[in-house]
């Protein structure tokens, strides 16, 4: 099994900005722990069992400057390795590594890649070289990067692309759909016109057959009797009105009354109340005592808190309650006003459609009568 190295193991494998973690037979790289060596910089992973780096490494390790990945078992490359900004060296030297992310085309600070006994794909073989010697590596770095580049702007521009054909479906989709609408909208419109007109037709048809019917009658029984125009109805009495004044003075007087016995009312109640049972002479006077210092004090209590009232404040909290109430009131009545046009127009058009069913029937009652009528006629 191989170690599992902790936080102050891996301070002990620092020299300077250097990390050495060669040759321990690792198969994963404990991410989290290296991050929390900040001053390191520089760190070797080689001759390890390493197949495959966390996507978490590119992040976390932004600060790296160099990075030792040779003699593993890696078989691709995270797809955000381009988050490594600061990567100037990386060797990737006897890998299993058969293709690279496009992302290496953030590498810009890359200035030595070996990617020597890699299984290469052949046309990133062909760009990498064969990374012999150190310029060789060096124009490796370089040719990759700008390989990487531009592979990202072809794909960019094929996204633009793509993504321009898909606006100008979705505008032609759109633009389709409203031609449609339209068509839609103007084929009702001629309908209702159509039977606007179909109804003035028949209208005009019933009329004139009603005339030549008319005509036939005459000429048949001769004139039709005049209605008696004589006739006048009965005159109804106006009902004199009383006077307002006295309407007026008889209301206060009614109003004054029922006052007086109300206020006589809860006065009695009271007395009884204080009176506590006794009924006598002397009982009612100290009922009436105690009736009149208990209003004393309550008128009393009554203007102390009307004057330690703050109607400032009072104002205020009526004129924010008064703000929140025409605000919901003018949301509710906005929200009222969309659906009752809504419903409006759907009341409209049924109410259309069933004027249109009505009126045919109307139609085809008064044929059936006119033609009724005709057969009657002529028999």
């Amino acid at each position: 099994m191989p170690p599992k190295l902790n936080v102050e193991e891996l301070r002990k494998k620092v020299e300077d900005d250097s990390l050495d973690l060669s040759l321990l037979q690792l198969e994963e790289i404990p991410v989290k722990e290296i991050a929390q060596l900040k001053k390191v910089t520089k760190i070797d992973l080689s001759n390890n069992n390493i197949s495959s780096l966390p996507p978490s490494l590119c992040s976390s390790w932004s600060h790296i400057v160099r990075l030792d990945l040779s003699k593993n078992k890696l078989e691709e490359l995270p797809t955000n390795i381009g988050h490594l900004k600061n990567l100037q060296v990386l060797d990737l030297y006897c890998n299993k590594i058969q293709d690279l992310p496009v992302s290496f085309c953030h590498l810009r600070k890359l200035k030595w890649l070996d990617l020597k006994n890699n299984p290469l794909r052949p046309h990133l073989l062909q760009v990498a070289g064969d990374c012999l010697d150190e310029k060789a590596c060096q124009h490796c770095a370089h040719d990759i990067v700008a390989y990487m580049q531009k592979i990202n702007s072809e794909r960019e521009r094929d996204r633009q692309l793509k993504l321009r054909h898909e606006r100008e479906e979705a505008a032609a989709r759109q633009a389709e759909k409203q031609a449609l609408e339209e068509a839609e909208r103007k084929k009702r419109k001629e309908q209702k016109m159509q039977a606007k007109a179909r109804r003035k037709a028949e209208l005009e048809s019933l009329l004139q057959e009603e005339k030549m019917l008319q005509q036939q009658q005459e000429m048949n029984h001769g004139e039709l009797p005049q209605k008696d125009v004589s006739y006048k109805p009965p005159e109804v009495t106006k009902r004199p009105r009383r006077n307002i004044c006295i309407r007026f003075f008889m209301w206060l007087i009614f109003t004054a009354i029922k006052l007086a016995l109300f206020t006589g009312f809860i006065y009695a109640g009271f007395l009884l109340y204080y009176m506590d049972g006794d009924y006598s002479q002397e009982g009612l006077f100290k009922g009436h005592l105690h009736l009149k210092q208990n209003t004393t004090k309550l008128v009393r209590y009554l203007r102390h808190t009307w004057h330690t009232i703050d109607w400032n404040e009072v104002w205020d909290r009526a004129q924010k309650q008064a703000r929140l109430a025409a605000v919901t009131l003018g949301q509710w009545s906005s929200i009222a006003w969309t659906h009752a046009k809504r419903y409006s127009s759907i009341l409209q058009e049924r109410a259309a459609e069933a004027f249109d069913r009505l009126w045919i029937l109307l139609t085809q009652l008064k044929e059936n009568i006119v033609h009724k009528w005709m057969k009657e006629s002529s028999s």
